[in-house]
């Protein structure tokens, strides 16, 4: 109590302290106003002097709304917006200059959903979380949870990774760090992103018309990048929340040429639990034997950016995702010892090269995913019995791609990608001998050319066109994916869009076929063989338009998906005959609807709704007869808000969606008085209606002169609503064997906080 009173005492004067500031908080309402005046305007309220040549911002206007907390903050939207740079060449004079990036990618939208978060022509959305908005629920803005607010993507278990695109299941979004593919996205097996949410990022998120340089997933991109900003003085950031503790430090080497960036993160369950955590367990270890114990994740990152010179540019990049679980317990004169470890490390290399009208990019990645279980059992009077699973993948990727500018609306593309993938598994057990339950292991070789058109301003048609190719060994396959994107300006204010894509995908996850004692990351990856487990390939298309005018937006769309080569386990549908593999497709068709209205500078509203229709379809499996998928809810809406008012930052969100679709057990005396199961159709029953109101609030204040520090509380679920999300039926992998029932409920109500400071 004495600290959370200290903690008001400092809130209260810091309040005191903003109200004397008159140029901080920001408030900007530009509205078509010509970028020289604007300029003008941050002149006299920053006491700074902007230097630029007098036709660089002929004819330039601007749209802007919202508070900014800082000059650089207005400075970064605004170099977004005009497609210039701000060099600063000390505290007063700023030089403005041509932007380096090339003028072609245009921006739809700019403050989709909150000011960090742009739409841009080529259909996808461009995130910098730097300036990203609060999250309802969340203390800070974490990508993958962030990506979960945008119309069409759902998370029906609650999990920052396992979230579904369209109908698609969650491996089957591709999540990629710095050039990194990442196989394990979640802490406390998916509750919480493995990406620091205070590293600046620029997040796109791709669900639709993709672009031909991304391949291997059929679902969505999720391409997260880490800045190559070179830093000019040292920063530090440190923070604290009800689950983790972090240290951000970024410095420069040489001034002007080589920074080293770092971040690490830990969780400190092992030392103290707090309240938050602990409901975080409860949510994870359902349904399981684990009750509290010894949990620990950590996640660590390092990146060193060098400008060779003004041409040149290399960056090197490092990730280390951990998370180890130890649970013992002792039964029956029996002594049982869990002990789980999963590990995702990798590191990049990417050589970046500039001239005059085109640019040329080389990169090496490697990705190394490793999981370990093991079950011990030490009975006192009888041997030791020793249950292994073994998961591994391997990554290794190379990418060339050269981008020539032929002139400010015309853009060719071109380059090769070789990944080599290796993934194996392995299901064993050690009593008197050792038996192998299940195994595979297997690698292929991807070779892949692509090229794409990008004409703009073409009688108000923006087009672009692409074709990727993949050819694959040792199976010597060819696959063609083209893609396409057309988008239409009917008016100032409504732009129609269409587009079409082809992918495939080579690496999936699978339920495993052997049921662990501990019940928990039953998810396994594996390589298509081509023969039992076919290339996964996905037809999708998709037509919207977007409609803007004064603090309006709408923006609907209309998409159809094909998915062809989907495998599920026969026995995950109670059929204890058969308990093989089924080869099946999925048919998926939705509309997307999102609604923004600025009340005004300070408070926003979005709506968002989504209606699905996702059906699959198996050889052998309900009597041929589709049934719908278990990524599917067929209504989806979320209501948010949110408030600025000085340093103070408000947001609520209330979600709730249809259940997810479930197979109703029925279970009967046969006539020799035995119990026996059975179904009637495959997910013909609907779990309940799935409702929450979330709510965050922030305050950012000064500490000193130079240090920064921001507080806050969000609460997840306020009003405790506990509902049904899943039902599970395990245990009937032998005929008359019992049945076990596994409900899953939500998370409750979870209140958590956060301290940061930076300097």
């Amino acid at each position: 109590m004495k600290f959370f009173r200290l903690l008001i005492v400092i809130l209260w004067a810091q309040t005191l302290s903003a109200q004397t500031n008159g140029s901080l908080p920001l408030d900007i309402n530009y509205k078509h106003k010509q970028a020289a005046w604007v300029l003008r305007q941050l002149e006299q309220q920053f006491q700074v002097k902007f230097s630029y040549p007098s036709d660089l911002l002929k004819d330039k206007t601007v749209t802007l709304q919202g508070q900014y907390n800082s000059l650089d903050a207005v400075l970064l939207d605004l170099s977004f917006l005009l497609n210039i740079d701000f060099q600063k060449l000390d505290k007063r004079y700023i030089y403005v200059v041509p932007s380096q990036s090339k003028p072609l990618k245009e921006v739809w939208v700019t403050g989709y959903l909150g000011k960090a978060i742009v739409k841009e022509n080529n259909a996808s959305f461009k995130i910098n979380s730097k300036n990203w908005h609060l999250l309802p629920g969340f203390t800070e803005p974490d990508i993958l949870e962030g990506i979960q607010n945008l119309p069409g993507v759902v998370s029906l278990d609650e999990t920052a990774t396992q979230f579904s695109v369209r109908g698609g299941t969650a491996d089957q979004n591709r999540i990629v760090w710095d050039g990194i593919n990442i196989y394990h996205g979640g802490h406390l097996f998916g509750l919480v992103s493995v990406f620091n949410p205070n590293i600046s990022h620029r997040i796109s998120f791709i669900n639709k018309g993709t672009p031909v340089t991304f391949g291997e997933r059929v679902s969505s991109v999720i391409d997260i990048k880490t800045s190559d900003k070179i830093v000019s003085k040292p920063n530090i950031e440190i923070g604290l929340n009800g689950i983790s503790t972090d240290a951000i430090i970024k410095f420069p080497v040489i001034k002007n040429r080589l920074d080293i960036q770092a971040s690490f993160r830990r969780s400190y369950e092992d030392f103290f639990e707090t309240e938050t955590f602990r409901l975080y367990e409860d949510k994870a270890f359902q349904n399981t034997k684990v009750q509290h114990e010894f949990f620990m994740f950590k996640d660590y990152n390092f990146k060193v950016n060098y400008k060779i010179n003004q041409q040149n540019e290399l960056h090197l990049s490092m990730i280390h995702i951990d998370n180890d679980l130890e649970h013992t317990y002792r039964r029956e004169q029996t002594t049982y010892n869990d002990m789980l470890d999963s590990e995702n490390d990798g590191f990049s290399i990417d050589w970046q090269t500039k001239f005059k009208h085109s640019s040329w990019q080389n990169s090496v990645s490697y990705s190394n995913y490793r999981f370990d279980y093991q079950y011990e059992t030490y009975p006192d009077t009888a041997n030791v019995s020793v249950f292994t699973k073994n998961n591994w993948v391997k990554d290794v990727n190379f990418l060339s791609y050269y981008e020539y500018h032929i002139n400010k609306d015309k853009l060719w593309n071109f380059g090769y990608q070789l990944d080599y993938k290796s993934v194996n598994f392995i299901f064993k057990e050690q009593n008197q001998s050792l038996f192998v339950l299940d195994n595979d292991d297997r690698s292929i070789y991807s070779n892949a050319v692509f090229a794409a058109f990008h004409r703009k301003n073409f009688h108000n048609w923006d087009i672009y066109a692409g074709l990727r190719a993949n050819y694959f060994l040792p199976v010597q396959v060819l696959k063609l994916e083209p893609r396409i994107v057309v988008n239409k300006k009917l008016n100032t204010y409504l732009k129609l869009q269409f587009t079409g894509e082809l992918k495939h995908q080579v690496v999936t996850q699978i339920n495993e076929t052997v049921l662990s004692d501990l019940g928990l990351e039953r998810k396994v990856w594996r390589l298509v063989d081509f023969d039992k487990f076919p290339i996964i390939s996905a037809k999708q298309v998709s037509l919207g338009g977007i409609f803007q005018r004064k603090n309006w937006l709408i923006d609907l769309d209309f998409y159809y998906k094909h998915t062809d080569g989907i495998s599920t386990l026969s026995l995950g549908f109670l059929n204890p005959a058969d308990n093989s593999f089924h080869i099946g497709i999925r048919k998926a068709f939705g509309i997307d609807l999102f609604i923004r209205k600025k009340i005004n500078a300070n408070l926003k509203t979005w709506l968002g709704y989504s209606f699905m229709d996702v059906r699959e379809q198996y050889e052998g499996l309900n009597n041929g007869k589709s049934f719908p998928a278990h990524t599917t809810a067929s209504h989806i809406l979320s209501l948010s808000t949110s408030y600025y008012y000085k340093r103070f930052e408000l947001a609520a969100a209330w979600k709730i969606h249809t259940g997810k679709p479930y197979t109703e057990l029925e279970t009967e005396d046969d006539d020799s008085d035995e119990l026996f199961s059975y179904f009637e159709t495959i997910n013909s029953d609907i779990l309940p209606l799935y409702h929450r109101l979330d709510f965050s609030g922030v305050y950012k204040f000064n500490i000193f002169k130079k240090i920064r520090a921001k507080a806050g509380l969000s609460i997840k679920n306020i009003y405790n609503q506990k509902s049904l999300i899943n039902i599970e039926y395990m245990g009937n992998n032998q005929p008359n064997a019992p049945i076990q029932i596994r409900k899953y409920y939500t998370i409750g109500m979870i209140p958590n906080f956060v301290f940061r400071l930076k300097w």
